[in-house]
């Protein structure tokens, strides 16, 4: 009996792993970006085996094989849900020829001598023709790789940059198990990471640069725990020069090392980010022109930010983002800032809980909300006792049915659906702590 017991929980595992592989491979193979319902069964069968094989799968090393043949597998295929990678490809060919790509826009290159041999098929696929590239160097730096040599195919651009997230994908989930171990949590963990659909088709699928950027940060991380202060300065530095994101995290830092070891750390780091961006410190304006752009134009898949969008159309009669976008990013800060000042009078080894918190403050809080901005607080629970960005990430792809509509509009029945789970969700986890 115990024995046919063991082969069913074995076959039950198996047909979990089997679902999971075939449904993300097929989100990542066959449907286009505004083909919603291709994309979004089969990414409900993925998560419900996801949700399965968090419970079951209990082995370490057949975590770690199922999400590196799962990440292998999407290496072949094209970003068919995303046209970013064609602004990845037009960066890294402008590099190579020369070019400074943070101090012209696409649309002022592709009609003058300056442009060369630029691809007009790349430029006729971007979304992004008439802003400055948001891109720091490390990712630039991976645009460079991928565009090496004098083909201009995608398909070899997509596969090599593929590549090179999968190399980055496989050393942070070494990472993660080190930082498991060091906290003495059981490293089964591993999986709310390792085999998250949406991480798999965000980073693998549709070449989104938050895995790398989490990779970075992590092994920074371990290498505080393991007291190595100076050399962590190097990990935390190439993480915001891949995205600025872990900026907002540090101050925490701060208060889990002490004054005299910060300040060691963020000397460090500052003189690393000079020497990063020293090509375009000069340009430095053109870059953070589009990051304003963010605050002040673009808006997706909100929360807060779209009940604030009603009510001030209700009082002015338009759209008050430029005022809007600003207020909300200084409530982020002051709201972070409060979070570190709880901290510092908290245990120590909460930060992971704390830097969740944080993130997941600046999400909600935000204008624009991309499925795959929401990498880092999965991986951030797995420290922690909260699992709202689990629910979150098998919600989020909801928002992929805005590009199902011609033209593109978003749907804000689903995105008011996602949100009320989400804080539904929330809400219940924090009412649970107080029990």
């Amino acid at each position: 009996m115990p024995f046919a017991s063991s082969t069913g929980r074995i076959l039950s595992q198996l047909v979990a792993v089997v679902s999971l592989i075939a449904s993300i491979s097929y989100v990542g193979f066959i449907p286009a970006q505004g083909d919603f319902v291709q994309i979004f069964i089969p990414y409900c069968i993925a998560f419900a085996a996801y949700a399965y094989l968090l419970k079951r799968l209990n082995h370490l090393w057949a975590i770690m094989l199922v999400a590196i043949c799962i990440r292998l597998s999407l290496v072949f295929s094209f970003p068919n849900l995303s046209d970013d990678i064609y602004r990845f490809a037009w960066d890294g060919r402008l590099s190579h020829q020369g070019i400074n790509p943070y101090i012209h826009l696409p649309s002022e290159l592709i009609d003058t001598d300056m442009s060369g041999p630029l691809d007009q098929h790349i430029y006729d696929q971007m979304n992004s023709r008439d802003y400055y590239t948001v891109y720091p160097p490390v990712s630039q730096l991976v645009f460079i790789a991928s565009t090496w040599g004098p083909s201009s195919d995608m398909q070899s651009i997509s596969m090599l940059m593929k590549a090179i997230l999968l190399l980055s994908e496989c050393a942070c989930l070494f990472v993660l198990i080190a930082l498991l171990k060091h906290y003495a949590i059981e490293t089964k963990r591993l999986s709310i990471y390792a085999l998250n659909p949406l991480v798999i088709v965000e980073v693998m699928g549709n070449v989104h640069f938050e895995g790398m950027m989490i990779m970075f940060f992590l092994l920074g991380w371990l290498l505080i725990v393991r007291r190595q202060i100076v050399l962590a300065a190097i990990p935390l530095a190439l993480s915001v020069a891949t995205k600025l994101f872990p900026l907002m995290l540090f101050p925490f830092i701060i208060s889990y090392i002490g004054i005299r070891r910060a300040f060691m750390l963020f000397t460090t780091m500052g003189l690393l980010l000079v020497a990063i961006f020293y090509p375009i410190i000069k340009h430095i304006g053109f870059f953070w022109q589009s990051v304003d752009l963010y605050f002040q134009k673009f808006e997706f898949n909100a929360s807060i930010y779209y009940a604030l969008r009603w009510l001030g159309i209700q009082l002015t009669g338009y759209n008050q983002i430029a005022k809007i976008g600003p207020l909300l990013a200084l409530i982020t800060f002051s709201s972070i800032m409060y979070l570190w000042y709880r901290y510092a009078r908290d245990r120590k080894d909460h930060i992971a809980k704390y830097w969740l918190l944080s993130f997941s403050l600046y999400l909600i809080l935000a204008t624009t909300v991309h499925p795959w901005y929401l990498l880092f607080p999965i991986a951030l629970c797995a420290f922690t006792r909260f699992r709202y960005p689990l629910v979150w990430s098998g919600l989020i792809l909801m928002s992929y049915i805005s590009y199902a509509y011609d033209p593109f509009q978003e749907n804000l029945w689903m995105v008011s659906f996602e949100y009320l789970m989400v804080f539904f969700v929330i809400a219940v986890e924090f009412l649970d702590k107080k029990k």
